[in-house]
């Protein structure tokens, strides 16, 4: 079974029919969940560390750059978990979100594909 989540992703879009464009709804969905994944961190920095972070991310970064800031401020571990538990979140507020307007059929494989998990 796979367990990238963009393919994940990409396969429930799949199932329940989502009518936009699938590529730029997981791209802010992946954005979504680093930024409330960093914005948990960042609240329990202290304020000068906030200040310097802002700071370094201040410029159009690509993601291993951002990372490496990142880095300097939050253990990596740390990073990758709060990442974790906002997907988590914001993934079970989509589910919640399109509950109501799925069919039978959709929630059937819907509910034997996120068994697989």
């Amino acid at each position: 079974m796979v367990n990238n989540p963009t393919i994940i992703l990409h396969n429930i879009l799949d199932i329940v029919n989502y009518p936009d464009d699938q590529q730029n709804f997981i791209d802010q969905f992946s954005e979504s969940c680093m930024r409330k994944g960093l914005a948990s961190l960042i609240k329990d920095l202290p304020a000068d560390l906030r200040i310097r972070l802002a700071d370094d991310l201040s410029s159009n970064l690509q993601i291993a750059e951002f990372e490496k800031i990142i880095y300097r401020y939050i253990a990596p571990d740390d990073y990758e978990n709060a990442i974790q538990e906002a997907t988590s979140t914001l993934f079970d507020d989509f589910l919640t979100s399109i509950e109501s307007t799925r069919t039978q059929v959709q929630s059937d494989k819907l509910d034997l594909y996120l068994a697989s998990f």
